[in-house]
């Protein structure tokens, strides 16, 4: 898709938590577009619905009511099967407690999305995961296992797996969270490079706003509505 084109549209999104007798609203409206090449921010409290829309958006889960469509395609019109290589191929996930496998090592936990997916032959996915592994500054610990890594040191091992299948966006739920304030500008510094030189569309649920000088796009949401539309209710 063409930069500048609109990559993601959320229409009407609603997501409501419960048996009906007792409910939570975590989104309660929410029409955004996100554009190919685009870095935006989702900033906003704890309970917000930052997440919640993360994980609409990354086919994790479904909205109650509402449409999400990437490339065209509706994401409630696909099947199970459809939407595990929709995850595979499209999207790649950054979450705030890393998620690293503790019995493989750096090299083979950056390289095990392309093991899933099957796509990339061998020798050349280990090419670009220790390309990668460069890039985020870890060509050196290739054969360490995540423990033997710092917080900072694992977040960047868990954005090179979110590349390493060339995805069309990086879906990014506080990659920072559990960092310091100087490792968490260096992993925000870094996501922005990684989008500019793969170009790839970012969107980051974050509560910091530190996110702001290194997003081309900040949205507020607030109560499960983006900010402006929450403003007028």
């Amino acid at each position: 898709m063409a930069h500048g084109e609109a990559l993601i549209r959320c229409r009407d999104v609603h997501k409501v938590y419960g048996d009906g007798t007792a409910t939570v609203t975590a989104l309660g409206g929410v029409d955004l577009t996100v554009t190919a090449g685009e870095f935006i921010a989702l900033l906003g409290r704890s309970g917000s619905g930052k997440s919640t829309l993360i994980h609409l958006i990354g086919g994790l889960d479904q909205p109650t009511s509402g449409e999400i469509r990437v490339e065209g395609r509706s994401l409630g019109e696909l099947d199970d099967s459809a939407l595990t290589l929709y995850r595979r191929h499209t999207v790649g996930l950054v979450f705030q407690f890393f998620n690293l496998i503790p019995t493989m090592t750096v090299l083979e936990n950056v390289l095990f999305p392309s093991v899933l997916d099957r796509r990339l032959p061998r020798t050349e996915a280990r090419e670009r995961a220790a390309a990668l592994l460069e890039a985020v500054g870890l060509a050196e610990r290739q054969s360490t296992t995540p423990d033997r890594l710092s917080g900072g040191q694992q977040q960047r091992v868990a954005l090179a797996r979110a590349w390493i299948n060339r995805p069309t966006i990086v879906l990014a739920d506080e990659p920072t969270g559990n960092l310091d304030s100087t490792t968490e500008q260096e992993i925000l510094e870094l996501l922005g490079r990684l989008a500019r030189d793969e170009g790839t569309t970012i969107l980051m649920a974050t509560h910091s706003p530190e996110a702001m000088a290194v997003a081309s796009r900040v949205v507020h949401l607030q109560d499960g509505r983006l900010a402006d539309e929450a403003a007028s209710c």
